[in-house]
């Protein structure tokens, strides 16, 4: 019954994103969800229905290594069964599949997310509150569920960052597995094989694609593992100490094992990210001004969004499972504090020790991020407060409950009071305000009113006012605006006329690339399948984001760019305008320009800069021909004619995302220049024999060429992806067996009595 009451409320929160009827559609706003997610998601899509797994994207930023990036989520299961839904039914309809039909795809990826996380959140407190009278387990359960579900952190800015959203999704599942495997059983030893599910679950939130969200995952699994084995009973110091070990060991390994083909092209890439180069302790200490704690009673007072708020009945019932001290109630309390410390940034002094003590602390920034430790803390204290309440049945509180209740209630009003005073007292404030002041106000009365009501039903009042509250604050979200997912991202006519384009010269791939800064906008070259230079993933590769501050005409040279997107009707250097439209920041000319460089080119001349600075000097150098020159950073150790050949020639023969093929004539020797992102993992072999890639032009590539004619074959295949994709393969068929073989020993031992008697 519980189960269906939570997707009954599910339903209820999301059924304008599902309803059939236009008019009432809403849908999430475009910005990153649309801009990050769909795009790369539009992406794969269109590979998978190719049969190919996706690992490069020509697509953004010259190229880029799609798998590696971790919010590109390529690997996720969900996403994968998504996107598998979505082309399955594009294929039987005969249609293709749009940008609407993946926008509304990914919109509902999100809403089972939600679904998916207040069912197993329902499950961990059944399990984790005890089974007492009067309702008190489902209640509990139920009131912790709708918190941490339709609280502010998940209908925040999570949605909008599917990455976040479903990388947090898992930590339910990830505690029941710990939880579980914790329990005191008859031999007195943990439940080793329920590590398999904690494992499991950790594997998908890293799959998912938000590492500081796992990261933030990881830190609570360890610690709620080892609180549980602390205060396991009659255990000795020593043994503690081992279960502990080994238990974090094998969660670790089945975590690690089932996402390695992640982690490992994640790991390389990370460590070559302008993201990686930049961060330093002042720019990754951002987190909430210590004032913003009064979201936690005051939703959408001080910012757009409030990740701290749980409800004001939720805050009443929290603190009355601290008082009461309900089971594991210090641990989460512990849990909330250090997570709402973390949140603060370097606003406080905490933020410095976990900067040189926590491992992996100093690698993210946006620290207030650390809300989800927040979030799901007060989840499980309004559970166990909500518990509690219910345990009394249809009595009255006891007299010392209405005590600390009357305590409670003034200390809330002295608040609000305060705030009503500033909205009284600041000039050109907002009555938005007062509004939010009065409705706290409300439902800290109707609290008390339901904690007196004297009436078995009373856990049920509690329930209604959770739902009401967060219901109605996550409704007024600026998440979502009233227009179908359907009619989104259409493409401009500039858009249909780049994509309109002819894709070969001649037969042969015509290989170019574009400057979208402006019209193209955010990832939608991988939406659109136009070769954008640049896009907005958090990732983007150090050498080439420096690249990309040349003046325009020099970048534009090295990276084979032949259409620009402005809105000047002239540009730095010769070009002419082929269409004309607007962009949402207003009018916008499509240029070509008269002297584009090709992708891939034969040059006579080096310029040899040691450093990362003299190459980029070196670009910037107008007096270097970069037509004729190309900049490396050694001698490559050949012979180049002082006079450059009149009749030599390259062509690309084939043009793909992880392979292309381009034939070389020369009568001398020649470098092989390329408009190609340098990035490891990228092979080639000159007559089918491997030869070295060289870094050129700062963050692209070259290949020494001797005089002659050849075949130059180039392949994306990083021996990151590959190991990681064997240690995931292994892993998931020893899970496999493991759990075939817990499941057979249970059936055995149920059926073993009805073999045995007699017939």
């Amino acid at each position: 019954m519980c189960v269906l009451v939570l997707v009954a409320l599910w339903w209820l929160f999301f059924w304008r994103l599902f309803t059939p009827v236009p008019a009432n559609q809403r849908s999430l706003v475009e910005g990153d969800f649309s801009g990050q997610f769909v795009a790369y998601a539009g992406y794969q899509a269109e590979r998978l229905t190719s049969g190919q797994i996706a690992l490069w994207n020509p697509f953004n930023n010259s190229g880029h290594p799609f798998l590696a990036d971790t919010q590109a989520a390529a690997l996720y299961p969900p996403r994968l069964i998504t996107l598998a839904i979505v082309n399955t039914a594009a294929r039987l309809s005969g249609s293709t599949v749009t940008p609407g039909i993946l926008y509304s795809a990914l919109q509902f990826e999100m809403a089972v997310h939600a679904l998916i996380v207040s069912l197993t959140l329902y499950v961990l407190l059944r399990r984790l509150i005890p089974a007492v009278e009067h309702y008190a387990s489902f209640g509990g359960a139920l009131a912790g569920a709708l918190t941490f579900t339709y609280g502010g952190y998940l209908t925040g800015y999570p949605p909008l960052q599917l990455a976040i959203l479903e990388a947090a999704t898992w930590l339910p599942l990830m505690l029941i597995g710990l939880h579980e495997a914790t329990r005191p059983s008859r031999a007195d030893q943990l439940q080793w094989h329920w590590l398999l599910l904690a494992g499991a679950a950790f594997a998908l939130s890293i799959l998912a694609g938000h590492p500081q969200t796992d990261l933030e995952c990881g830190y609570l699994g360890t610690a709620y593992l080892a609180y549980r084995v602390a205060v396991q009973p009659g255990w000795t110091v020593r043994r503690r100490l081992i279960a502990f070990g080994g238990a974090l060991a094998v969660f670790g390994i089945i975590a690690a094992g089932l996402a390695a083909a992640q982690i490992g092209p994640s790991l390389e890439f990370s460590r070559l990210t302008a993201r990686n180069a930049n961060f330093t302790f002042d720019s990754e200490g951002n987190g909430f001004p210590l004032y913003d704690v009064a979201q936690i009673l005051l939703p959408g007072f001080l910012s757009q969004w409030s990740p701290l708020y749980f409800g004001v009945t939720g805050f009443g019932l929290a603190l009355l499972a601290v008082w009461r001290r309900a089971a594991e109630s210090r641990f989460w309390l512990g849990v909330a504090a250090v997570g709402l410390l973390l949140a603060f940034g370097h606003n406080t002094i905490i933020y410095d020790i976990a900067y040189n003590l926590l491992p992996g602390f100093n690698l993210f920034r946006g620290q207030e991020r650390a809300a989800l430790l927040v979030a799901i803390s007060a989840a499980v204290l309004v559970a166990l407060g909500t518990a509690t309440v219910t345990a009394f049945a249809a009595g009255p509180l006891p007299e010392r409950y209405r005590q600390v209740l009357w305590s409670g209630v003034g200390g809330l009003l002295s608040i609000f009071g305060l705030f009503a005073f500033h909205w009284l007292t600041t000039p050109n404030d907002d009555s938005r305000r007062l509004g939010l002041i009065t409705m706290s106000v409300i439902l800290a009365a109707l609290t008390v009113a339901v904690l007196r009501w004297a009436s078995g039903w009373r856990w049920l009042g509690l329930l209604a006012l959770i739902g009401f509250d967060l219901f109605t604050f996550a409704h007024s979200s600026a998440n979502y605006e009233p227009r179908p997912a359907l009619d989104r991202l259409t493409p401009s006519p500039l858009i249909q006329t780049l994509q309109a384009l002819p894709t070969t010269v001649n037969g042969a791939p015509d290989v170019y690339r574009i400057d979208g800064q402006r019209g193209i906008l955010e990832n939608y070259g991988s939406l659109y399948d136009l070769p954008d230079i640049r896009g907005i993933s958090p990732l983007r590769l150090d050498r080439y984001e420096k690249l990309l501050t040349l003046p325009e005409g020099r970048l534009w040279n090295v990276l084979a760019v032949r259409y620009v997107l402005q809105p000047n009707t002239q540009l730095t250097v010769p070009s002419t305008i082929i269409a004309t439209g607007s962009d949402p920041a207003g009018a916008l000319n499509l240029h070509q320009l008269s002297n584009a460089q090709p992708f891939a080119r034969l040059l006579f001349r080096t310029w040899i800069a040691a450093t990362d600075a003299d190459q980029f000097q070196a670009l910037v150098n107008s007096d270097i021909d970069l037509s004729q020159t190309v900049i490396l950073p050694a001698d490559p150790v050949v012979t180049l004619p002082v006079t450059p050949p009149a009749d030599a020639q390259v062509m690309v023969s084939t043009y793909g995302p992880e392979a292309f093929t381009i034939r070389t004539h020369s009568p001398t020797a020649a470098i092989l220049d390329l408009a190609q992102v340098n990035y490891p993992g990228w092979q080639a072999t000159i007559d089918d024999q491997p030869v070295s890639i060289l870094r050129a032009d700062l963050a692209l590539s070259a290949v020494v060429m001797p005089a002659g004619d050849h075949v130059v074959r180039f392949r994306y295949q990083p021996a990151s992806v590959t190991i990681g994709a064997i240690i995931s393969g292994l892993s998931l068929l020893a899970l496999i067996g493991l759990a075939s073989s817990r499941l057979i020993g249970i059936i055995r031992r149920n059926t073993r009595p009805l073999m045995s008697q007699p017939s």
